[in-house]
């Protein structure tokens, strides 16, 4: 791909047929979605500009437009606004009109492409890992490997020139990956981004009574700054101004985003039907739900919640939801428009860490210090009868999304094993190792939202969760579940 700011600007006399057609699903996919951002229609109105653009924003990420993409040139480095820790040549073709375009220019290419940390002596020669048991650990010291990169016709007058140098070729790194052999193995899973209530008795309602309130702490966020010049010391104060905002144009907003993040799939579109009771459900959290701490006292504050995360704010909203309707509700997955599904056959990831060879997994390795309680816990599956296939969440990119208070997060339970055709999500001491003040709400996320949300979709197996405090006890454990 070559970069070019006059490229995007007559993009179409530069996209021809033969691309529209070799992407016409990655396109169709972007149209979609841009029309779920910006509105029915919107996507009629993208030009073959919008769709180079999307390209060089995708560049590297499987399944959209810029996924195939292995090496990018770019002719304006410094505008395009990319950044990347591939940069192997930097070559100046233009005048340079000053020093300091010369370093900019340069500085493409000073990010790392690895951050392994290399054993080296006292001697400053590099230590072969298998050996370092041969050495005190004070006579060890740990550092990044040098990298270079080649810089071609960009003149240093500051500077020396330096030797050609070839950067020392990367040790051969242990290889996570999924076995073909194994296919059997494979473990698949949604990918839920979010959690949605639906009443099967048909109206939506919510209760936000003995939930904790939505805090707009304007004692951490600011709502002011000062701008100052360096040249002549002028300032300017910039403010947020709430006074043109309106309360219905904020419940107007969120209920937007209700429909947009919530109640919309790709088989229905977007379920306007249900705006009604979406508008009145954010009206009452709006009116009841909203604490303000700090700032000028006002309550017409809370309208400056729309400069808030909204995905904390529709996750706090949707806590009330799944209170009141909870005995005639049915908990459905928001999935991740582009990669709905995950599967243990996408592990692809090479590594320098200590590894434990697997038996009974999709993946061939699993990172494991020796006699750690990975170890145990990787032998211990291995050795079941029982067990079907397992895999550590590592690389895997399982994720629970959840909410606390204000914030947004999410976060990567354990193992998952699968035994007699239920999916077991089995936590190892995380949620009593958690020092987060986080554990009740992950707990809570997982089994009353992501296991009924995932079993609710009917395509991914039965899914259950499993707790174990003793990685000791993890077999008697799993087979207490099975008896179950």
């Amino acid at each position: 791909l070559l970069i070019d700011s006059s490229a995007l600007d007559e993009a179409s006399a530069r996209i021809d047929e033969s691309f529209k057609k070799a992407y016409a699903k990655e396109i169709e996919d972007f149209k979609h979605e841009y029309a779920n951002q910006h509105g029915a229609g919107s996507a009629d109105n993208l030009t073959d500009a919008d769709i180079l653009r999307e390209v060089v924003n995708t560049v590297g990420k499987p399944g959209k437009l810029g996924g195939d993409i292995k090496c990018v040139v770019s002719v304006s480095m410094l505008t395009e606004g990319w950044d990347a820790n591939t940069v192997t040549h930097v070559c100046g073709i233009r005048a340079f009109g000053s020093q300091l375009l010369c370093e900019q220019v340069v500085g493409r290419a000073l990010r790392r492409q690895s951050y392994d940390l290399i054993p080296y002596n006292i001697k400053g020669e590099e230590i072969d890992r298998k050996d370092l048991y041969k050495y005190k650990p004070e006579n060890i010291t740990y550092k990044f490997p040098p990298e270079y990169a080649r810089i071609i016709g960009v003149p240093f007058n500051t500077f020396k020139g330096g030797k050609t140098v070839v950067t020392k070729p990367q040790k051969p790194k242990a290889i996570i990956r999924a076995l073909p052999e194994r296919q059997r193995m494979e473990i698949r899973f949604p990918v839920i981004t979010g959690y949605r209530s639906d009443n099967i008795e048909g109206t939506l309602t919510a209760d936000f009574s003995g939930l904790p309130k939505f805090k707009l702490d304007f004692n951490k966020i600011p709502t002011e700054t000062v701008l100052q010049t360096i040249v002549n010391g002028d300032k300017k104060m910039m403010k947020s101004d709430y006074t043109e905002l309106r309360d219905s144009q904020v419940v107007y907003y969120f209920a937007h985003l209700m429909i947009r993040e919530y109640y919309t799939s790709r088989e229905h579109g977007q379920q306007f039907q249900k705006f009604p009771d979406i508008k009145r459900i954010v009206e009452t959290w709006f009116n009841e739900q909203l604490e303000i701490i700090g700032g000028d006292g006002s309550l017409e504050q809370k309208r400056l919640v729309m400069l808030w995360d909204y995905k904390a704010v529709l996750g706090n909203i949707m806590e009330g939801v799944h209170k009141a309707n909870a005995d005639h509700e049915e908990v459905t997955a928001v999935l991740n428009y582009y990669n709905p599904e995950g599967s243990t056959s996408h592990v692809y990831r090479p590594t320098n860490k200590t590894v434990w060879l697997t038996q009974k997994s999709h993946v061939n390795y699993v990172i494991a210090e020796d006699n750690s309680w990975q170890q145990i816990a990787a032998m211990t599956l291995d050795a079941m009868d029982d067990v079907e296939a397992w895999i550590r969440n590592q690389y895997l990119g399982l994720r629970i999304p959840y909410t606390v208070g204000d914030e947004n997060k999410d976060y990567q339970p354990t193992f998952i094993v699968r035994v007699k055709g239920v999916n077991l999500i089995v936590e190892c001491l995380d949620f009593d190792g958690d020092n987060s003040g986080n554990k009740e709400a992950k707990r809570h996320y997982l089994k009353d939202y992501w296991i009924p949300a995932a079993n609710n979709l009917k395509t991914f197996g039965q899914w259950n969760l499993l707790e174990v405090r003793d990685v000791d006890q993890l077999e008697n454990e799993i087979l207490k579940t099975i008896d179950q």
